[in-house]
Parts: C-alpha cells; sequence; structure tokens
C-alpha cells in the first residue's frame, strides 16, 4: 500500500503541491481600476516580475527531468466551491524555430483559435480592453461551453479577464498570463457566469541535435480555477466538461503543431533577420508574426 502510494505521489509530484496551496508563484494580486493611464502602467509594472518568475517557477519543476523526452502531469480536484485544473507538460518540436511554436502557443493562450476552442468545447468572445503591442496584452472573454447532449441544460456563460506578457532571448523564450482578480472598470458578472482565473507559464528553448537540425522544447505549466458557486450545474454535466478540459492537452497539443506548420522559419517580417526579431526584446512580448507561409517538414 505504501509502495503505490509513494508511486502516485511521484506520478503528480510536479502539480500535486497545488492541492495544499491552491495556488502557485505565478499568480500574484491585480487590480485595475477605472483610469486607463494607470490600468497601463498597472500591467506594465508587473512584467519583468512575472515573467521571471515564471523562469524560476518552470525550471524548478523541471530539474532532474530528461527535457528531451515528453512528459504530462495533471491533476483535477474540487475545493471551496471552485474545480481546479492543473497540468504540466514538456514537449519537443522538430524542425522549427521559437518564434514558430511561440506563435501557436500565443494563440492558444489567448483563445485566438477557433480550432483550439473547439477542442475543449468553448465558443469564446473576445474583448481587448487594453493592449500596447510589444508589451503586454489584456483581454477579457466570455466563453459559452457547448451543449453536450440534446437534452442537456445549457452551462452559464465563462468569463475571464487576464494579461499576457513574453519575453525572448538568445535562443530562449517566456510566456506568461494571469488573472485579474478585480477589475473596477470591468467587474465580474459571478452571478450569472462563472468566473474562469487562468495562469500560466512556458518557457521554450531552441536547440541543434547531432545531425545539426533544430528543435524546441517547450515546459509548460497550466492551472484553470472555475469558480462553479453559486451556480447550479448537473453533477454530469459537470463531470463531462471537465474531463473535456483534462483531455483537452493532447488536442491542443496536436493542433499547435498544426498552426507551427503553417509558418516557415523565413525571419522578421520587418527586418528579414533569421536570429532575432523586431518584437524580440526584453521590452517587447509578442513576436511580429509576419512570417510567410509555407510547409515544414517535422
Amino acid at each position: 500500500m505504501y509502495a503505490d502510494n509513494f508511486k502516485a505521489m511521484l506520478a503528480f509530484a510536479p502539480v500535486n503541491d497545488v492541492r495544499m496551496s491552491l495556488m502557485t508563484p505565478l499568480e500574484s494580486y491585480i487590480r485595475l481600476g477605472k483610469d486607463l493611464g494607470e490600468r497601463r502602467k498597472t500591467i506594465l509594472s508587473l512584467r519583468k516580475e512575472k515573467l521571471d518568475m515564471t523562469y524560476k517557477f518552470i525550471e524548478q519543476k523541471t530539474l532532474g527531468m530528461d527535457c528531451n523526452k515528453p512528459h504530462e502531469f495533471s491533476d483535477m480536484f474540487d475545493k471551496f466551491g471552485k474545480h481546479y485544473c492543473v497540468n504540466f507538460t514538456i514537449s519537443r518540436y522538430d524542425g522549427v524555430s521559437i518564434y514558430q511554436v511561440a506563435r501557436g502557443i500565443y494563440n492558444q493562450l489567448t483563445e485566438k483559435d477557433e480550432t483550439l476552442n473547439e477542442a475543449i468545447g468553448i465558443t469564446a468572445q473576445r474583448e481587448s480592453t487594453g493592449t500596447l503591442k510589444c508589451n503586454f496584452m489584456h483581454q477579457r472573454i466570455i466563453a459559452q461551453p457547448k451543449q453536450t447532449g440534446r437534452n442537456s441544460v445549457k452551462m452559464p456563460e465563462m468569463e475571464s479577464n487576464g494579461v499576457f506578457y513574453c519575453r525572448f532571448g538568445d535562443n530562449s523564450a517566456v510566456l506568461a498570463t494571469d488573472y485579474v482578480d478585480h477589475d473596477e472598470l470591468h467587474p465580474y458578472d459571478e452571478s450569472n457566469r462563472i468566473r474562469k482565473d487562468m495562469s500560466s507559464g512556458v518557457v521554450l528553448t531552441a536547440h541543434d541535435d547531432s545531425d545539426g537540425k533544430k528543435y524546441v522544447v517547450v515546459k509548460r505549466y497550466t492551472m484553470a480555477k472555475l469558480h462553479m458557486y453559486p451556480h447550479k450545474v448537473a453533477q454530469k454535466q459537470q463531470d463531462r466538461f471537465f474531463l473535456s478540459m483534462f483531455h483537452s492537452h493532447d488536442n491542443m497539443k496536436r493542433l499547435v503543431v498544426d498552426r507551427v506548420l503553417q509558418h516557415s522559419d523565413t525571419g522578421c517580417s520587418c527586418t528579414g533577420n533569421k536570429t532575432s526579431c523586431c518584437c524580440a526584446s526584453d521590452e517587447s512580448s509578442i513576436p511580429c508574426g509576419g512570417h510567410a507561409r509555407a510547409q515544414v517538414s517535422v
């Protein structure tokens, strides 16, 4: 019995600490007022801290692991009226650049890819409430879970409000998202919608194998927290929806690969440079995304 329990603890090691703490170092209290200038200042002031903490947290999680091999750890549980879904993965993408992979992951993290949304089972409507190119993105997303059966009752809409940051360096990149706790301009409508808090961190590193072929290692940690109280959703319907979230990571990886294959590494569209991007400095966040479409062998 002890050996079985120990094996189970090891199997969930990178994610089981959330069951005790109910939070991760990727999260911090974010409060936004009504003044647009102050909102922007608050979001930008968190950028360096978020990206630095994300890198340290992800690297600590991967200590002792062979990052050239795939790993996946997942956990789901309910506590205090909230449903938690935690996922940690290490993936390898062959024959591609960091910019190609980052663009696919960016579209998935910000729920901008409708095919990826289909894999999760939601229809999303986005509202960007504050953006500044190459520094941050802040947006609210209203998502409607799709009905899974003819007689099933429609689940309430899900509402998320979060920020996105990204930083590129030499052969590496860090992406981070976190949720806004309190927004005076756009308060959560928790009586009618399920609030969804999402925190995630991604570290990408570029490598060359023994044959000189390039590949990218992606280390990713995601925690989604759904505020189910006071919404009354049938347990069977909840289980079905949460199960689709649990298994959506395989679909997401496949679809991200498909998106990566659509963009060749022709370099930055503004400068033509294949080793750096005009948007890839420490003060930047999102790659320019101007690479031409082509087929990449993977």
